[in-house]
């Protein structure tokens, strides 16, 4: 009898666990409606849940945390609310608050502790989050920081949807069953999106607008490629005939104010703003209000003179003014496509040259770059390079701190060539939004480039070791600003960008594109079109919010 017992307690374990195995299978075999797709989804019952009541829905934390995170958790929360609840339902009747549907009437955060700095662990903080769903009327959501907790909104926000039960209108967690949890935290902790305001100025409600278009996505950095040869377009204190004679016009200028506003909007969203000023090529619009830090050479394009002290002067005032501004210690400073021809065709930097003994513009280029480094450390900044400054030249002459970050972007080939020289880096081929070949496939329809996009796993590039991986911090799509501005930059950018957003995030199972696949980026695509970002189509379809079109109330 004991026998019996044993074997029918055996085999009831082993389809427990076989069921348990399957349900958490769930993330790869049975894709849910979030965007980027969780980690686990867990779900262990057949209950379904509705809001009892948009209009008394509460949001709580468990314990309290320190006044300014508390801030932002606080103005989340009122932002959840009017992304998710977007039309005023009346409550659930008591009717449809049966046995198999729970009727939801809270949120409890628990945030187990104070959220370091994003200025202090920018691709390094803890991001994870956990949501809980019982058969009761009360979520639970947990995170180790505030940064995780805002990712947990997000994600909560997207598994609410108007649904009819019963003939009346209700929000309802569709697609879900309860009980349910979601354990979910990003592979990778360095996830961007580059916007250039060089080439087209981008107003500053449009660039709010863009940072909380990165939120929906669980982006956190926004790589502002601020100044380029086209315009100078940000007013430097030290230096105003920089952008004075720089700009496209005056009305093309970000002041100061601008500056911090939306470094601190971006902030108390989880998304870090890293600036690139481009140097010593790119440098055209510098030159438009200070001439003598340029190189002259007629017939090519010019560069920064790098034997000048004056551009070294104008440099350390840039900087100064990042440092003041930003909060994070990143810098990004190009180091892409320089014309050395310029200072081979410049009579009095080759006499410069001669006078140090140097034969070759790579010692030039070390002598710029070391001296730039030295500025950087002054003002307490860490660099970001593009991959030429590292694979390019000489790097016995040239040489990179280690902690300097590089970032492959002219191929994915690219990458572990820096990753081999021990550097942490960045992905950006391939993920070039502008291409109409991305990684040189070609796609009858413009907007299927999302696939290309989606189907460069950035681990499956080369045989990285475990170690080797760790180098590899995350990517950036990159939206270069020749045929975008304000108008047109939602089209352009979304919903495409939302590939790179799930290659990021998701678990490197996460690959498969199919009709699942093109159903879900669509399903999002409407929700951030709710939310007031003109995202368009990847397919044919229905979206109801197009037709409603409306920004949110802090836009």
């Amino acid at each position: 009898m004991r026998l019996i017992l044993s074997l029918v307690l055996l085999l009831a374990v082993t389809v427990f666990a076989r069921s348990r195995r399957s349900q958490l299978r769930r993330t790869l075999d049975n894709r849910v409606n979030i965007w980027p797709h969780p980690s686990a989804v867990e779900t262990l019952g057949n209950s379904a849940a509705v809001v009892k009541d948009n209009a008394s829905f509460k949001i709580t934390l468990k314990v309290p945390i320190s006044p300014t995170e508390d801030d932002i958790l606080q103005d989340a929360f009122n932002r959840f609310k009017e992304i998710t609840f977007y039309e005023k339902l009346e409550a659930v009747p008591q009717t449809i608050c049966q046995r198999d549907v729970v009727c939801v009437e809270s949120v409890v955060f628990d945030i187990k502790s104070s959220a370091p700095s994003l200025s202090d662990s920018l691709g390094s903080h803890n991001e994870s989050y956990s949501i809980t769903i019982k058969e009761e009327n009360t979520i639970y959501v947990s995170a180790p920081t505030i940064w995780g907790g805002l990712h947990a909104l997000e994600t909560l926000s997207q598994m609410i949807q108007i649904e009819s039960r019963s003939e009346v209108q209700v929000y309802s967690f569709v697609g879900f069953t309860i009980p349910l949890k979601i354990v979910d935290s990003p592979r990778f902790s360095w996830r961007g999106l580059l916007v250039d305001t060089s080439r087209h100025y981008i107003s500053v409600p449009k660039m709010r607008q863009i940072i909380d278009s990165l939120t929906y996505i669980k982006m956190n950095v926004l790589h502002w490629h601020i100044v380029d040869s086209d315009s100078f377009p940000v007013f430097i204190p030290d230096y105003p005939e920089l952008s004075g004679k720089g700009a496209y016009s005056t009305k093309a200028i970000y002041t100061q104010q601008d500056v911090e506003s939306l470094v601190d909007y971006a902030y108390r969203r989880g998304v870090n703003i890293v600036f690139e000023f481009d140097m010593p090529g790119h440098t055209v619009s510098w030159g438009a209000g200070i001439p003598e830090i340029m190189a002259k050479c007629p017939s090519l394009e010019p560069i920064m003179n790098p034997t000048v002290d004056k551009t070294y002067e104008v440099i350390d005032a840039v900087f100064a003014y990042v440092k003041k501004v930003t909060k994070n210690s990143y810098i990004h400073i190009g180091g892409d496509e320089i014309a050395t021809q310029c200072w081979k065709a410049d009579k009095q930097i080759q006499q410069w040259m001669k006078q140090k003994g140097y034969s070759s513009v790579d010692e030039l280029l070390s002598y710029f770059e070391r001296r730039v480094l030295d500025l950087l450390k002054k003002h307490s900044l860490s660099a970001n390079v593009w991959e030429e400054v590292l694979l390019n030249y000489n790097q016995s002459v040239v040489q990179l701190p280690k902690d300097t970050v590089v970032t492959a972007w002219t191929t994915i080939d690219k990458l572990p060539k820096i990753i081999k020289a021990g550097y942490p880096s960045i992905l950006s081929a391939g993920w070039y939004l502008d291409q109409q070949n991305p990684n040189n496939v070609h796609h009858y329809s413009w907007v299927d480039t999302w696939i290309s996009f989606y189907n460069i796993e950035p681990y499956s590039i080369a045989n990285f070791t475990q170690e080797e991986k760790k180098l590899l911090i995350g990517g950036e799509a990159c939206m270069w600003g020749e045929a975008v501005d304000d108008i047109n930059f939602d089209s352009r950018v979304f919903p495409r960008v939302l590939a790179v957003a799930e290659r990021l995030w998701s678990k490197e199972e996460m690959k498969q594109v199919d009709g699942i696949t093109r159903n879900r980026i669509n399903h999002h695509r409407c929700n951030m079109v709710r939310r007031g970002v003109q995202a368009g189509p990847v397919s044919s379809g229905y979206c109801d919010a197009s037709y409603t079109f409306k920004k949110m109330s802090w836009q």
